[in-house]
């Protein structure tokens, strides 16, 4: 049998659907694909998984037992700052105490934080090899978080990817920025984007544009980074103002924004506003629509794209590290530079039906070569059973 642990020293509440017995999170559809993939390639091997995450709400260790089949420990914060650092010393004690133990696999799943490399350092004094997913996407625009992400390239990820036995990275930008930067043997990295499985791939049958129905977008994803910014709200309103063809959904609101309600009353037939959906729904309203607006500076491998491709969703997107990798310009879909491109995109869509259809051809067609389970999982489960 072997053990595989892994960690995301990241607070869970912030990102999981569900009560901490049946609760959603992309860690636990990464767990179950390691089950299914080990059980079809190498049935007669044993994995325990588990997962350890930290909580902002508990006061004291928890071991639940996930509806999916593995064990979940969550380990109370310690300390948290306004950076993205929050310490837990219960699970950096739990690593050190488990790391005396041989025959485990270490996995940790990190974004830019600072726990993951105290992690690292415990793992590499304890001689325990491990290995790292990380989940990174570029640097950040903010003065702090700039700050914070350059202090993390220059000191903390060489110890989290330095020392790794291997480094799955989401993106071939933030690969590209670890070679230059020296951070890992370029013979360790390990090119492992989000996917999807195959069978969920749905080509696209029609569009409701160019009939009556007009062009049916919707935004998904980051919806704060696109609702909280003046300048976005006022050319999504001229849109909707310039092109009475135009229909626009916003899911995934969280919080009331009183310029949305706004906006929704000014364009009450043609702009919807939509709560948190689930992945099946959220699927299902792709499917509905036409194209997809994906407004963000940054990202690692948004799963969100890759699904909205997967249903034949062609898609505007800012240029940028991690939608690079997904979204080929004027192939399937649209990179922009900036918000002020948007309203020009839109136009020509809207004046090319054909366009619309081929970018959509092509998005299922990019999915089905580059971003499906079955590339990347068997490789995974080898590397686990040292095969």
């Amino acid at each position: 049998m072997t053990k595989i642990i892994h960690i995301l020293p990241h607070n869970i509440e912030d990102f999981m659907a569900g009560d901490y017995h049946n609760f959603d999170h992309h860690l636990v559809r990464f767990l179950v694909k390691v089950n299914q993939f080990q059980q079809q390639g190498h049935p007669q091997a044993v994995l325990q998984q588990e997962l350890w995450v930290v909580s902002k709400k508990l006061k004291k260790i928890e071991e639940i037992q996930h509806e999916k089949g593995f064990q979940v420990k969550l380990f109370p914060i310690s300390l948290k700052l306004p950076l993205p650092l929050e310490i837990s010393f219960p699970l950096m004690r739990a690593v050190w105490q488990q790391a005396k133990q041989t025959g485990i696999i270490w996995h940790l799943h990190s974004y830019y934080l600072w726990m993951n490399d105290f992690l690292s350092l415990i793992l590499a004094i304890k001689k325990r090899p491990f290995l790292v997913h990380f989940r990174g996407g570029g640097f950040s625009n903010s003065a702090r978080g700039f700050l914070y992400s350059l202090f993390h390239h220059l000191i903390g990820l060489r110890f989290s990817l330095g020392l790794a036995k291997l480094a799955f990275i989401q993106n071939q930008d933030e690969i590209k920025r670890v070679r230059q930067w020296r951070l890992a043997n370029p013979s360790k990295i390990i090119y492992f984007p989000n996917s999807i499985p195959l069978s969920e791939i749905k080509p696209k049958q029609n569009f409701s544009f160019p009939k009556e129905q007009g062009l049916k977008t919707i935004i998904a994803g980051r919806i704060a980074k696109i609702t909280r910014r003046k300048e976005n709200l006022q050319i999504l309103q001229m849109i909707l103002a310039d092109y009475p063809s135009f229909y626009l959904a916003i899911i995934g609101l969280k919080e009331k924004n009183p310029e949305l309600e706004e906006l929704k009353n000014t364009f009450p037939e043609r702009f919807i506003l939509a709560p948190w959906l689930n992945k099946k729904e959220l699927l299902e309203k792709m499917r509905q629509a036409d194209l997809l607006l994906y407004i963000t500076e940054r990202e690692g491998s948004p799963m969100g794209l890759i699904e909205a491709q997967s249903q034949g969703l062609p898609v505007i997107s800012f240029d940028t590290e991690g939608v690079r990798d997904i979204i080929k310009n004027d192939f399937n879909g649209y990179l922009v530079n900036n918000i002020q491109e948007l309203p020009i995109k839109i136009r020509e869509l809207l004046g090319n039906p054909q366009k619309l259809r081929m970018f959509s051809q092509n998005a299922v067609e990019n999915i089905k070569k580059n971003f499906i389970d079955e590339k990347y999982f068997p490789k995974l489960i080898d590397v686990y059973l040292n095969k």
